[in-house]
């Protein structure tokens, strides 16, 4: 799904238990071509903004800090089903 990671274009896949933010397929001339891939019992919490429903956070651990990646969805509802799909992948993760 395309969406806005710090004002920048990127792609948000869920690919299994990782999750990828990739550049988008059409790059501008500041846009970043590294992809960044999590597993998903790296993340510690994803949270939809209060103020701004289409944004939310998904704070990552990485090595020994935290990460926060910002991202803004098309939607508020996009962004929840977002946020709902990677919690129910946290929750089935740590059953496991």
């Amino acid at each position: 799904m395309p969406m806005f990671v710090g004002k920048r274009a990127s792609v948000l896949a869920i690919d299994g238990d990782y999750i990828h933010l990739m550049p988008p397929e059409h790059k501008g001339m500041f846009d970043s071509v590294k992809t960044t891939s999590f597993h998903v019992s790296a993340i510690r919490t994803c949270k939809v903004s209060k103020k701004l429903p289409s944004h939310f956070k998904i704070v990552v651990m990485k090595e020994r800090d935290y990460k926060t990646y910002a991202l803004e969805a098309e939607s508020a509802k996009e962004a929840y089903d977002i946020c709902s799909r990677i919690k129910f992948l946290i929750q089935v993760t740590k059953e496991t």
